[in-house]
């Protein structure tokens, strides 16, 4: 998008540019005969939002356009591998991933007030279905998944806030905190001519830890 053809804002000095750009790219498709499919995404989107700060500091006025930076990814893939005539493996896998600068602007809130926050997450997992007999089938998945976040101050410092004039020193909060799963459960199958008998397990373990800043008024 052309940020030449959009006008600056009446309360602002200055007029950042406007970027945003999206990028999609996917395959699916057999990669050997009768063996082997795969198919995989991937998508970019960034985008440079624009607010306005307009506050009365000890400097004097201020009224300026900044810009607020946001980019997120995607990356995803699956397939199906036949192992053997009796085997077969289905695997899936995505990563997402989000970025923000200069969150928390805008007002009276100040340059210096800004946030910027990470997050990104990871999911992936492997099937088995094995064919025993003709009457029997082991079915078996492996998980795996992974989160983290984190908000970080731009300023390392007290917030100072003068009522109806300016927001500024440090944002009052931070935290960082991560999450990992790891799975596996499985299922054996028994059919018969009148009966159908199933038994199965399912283990979770999950590993959390997170760190949180707040109350720097």
């Amino acid at each position: 998008q052309n940020h030449h053809l959009n006008e600056r804002n009446a309360f602002a000095d200055n007029k950042p540019p406007y970027v945003r750009r999206n990028l999609n790219a996917g395959f699916n498709g057999p990669v050997l005969s009768n063996r082997l499919t795969i198919g995989f995404t991937a998508r970019q989107n960034e985008e440079d939002n624009v607010n306005t700060v307009s506050a009365l500091t000890p400097g004097g006025i201020l009224s300026e356009s900044v810009t607020q930076p946001t980019l997120s990814r995607r990356f995803s893939a699956n397939g199906q591998l036949q192992a053997s005539d009796w085997q077969a493996l289905h695997f899936l896998a995505n990563y997402d991933a989000n970025q923000r600068s200069n969150s928390g602007l805008g007002g009276i809130s100040l340059r210096e007030r800004g946030r910027t926050s990470d997050s990104d997450s990871i999911s992936s997992s492997v099937r088995s279905l094995t064919e025993l007999s003709n009457t029997t089938m082991l079915d078996v998945t492996v998980g795996y998944n992974r989160t983290s976040s984190e908000s970080r101050r731009v300023t390392q410092g007290v917030t100072l806030n003068v009522k109806d004039a300016f927001r500024g020193g440090g944002a009052p909060n931070q935290n960082w905190g991560t999450s990992k799963t790891v799975s596996l459960e499985g299922q054996l199958i028994r059919t018969g001519d009148r009966l159908t008998v199933k038994a199965g397990f399912d283990v979770n373990r999950l590993r959390d830890r997170s760190f949180t800043e707040d109350g720097f008024n």
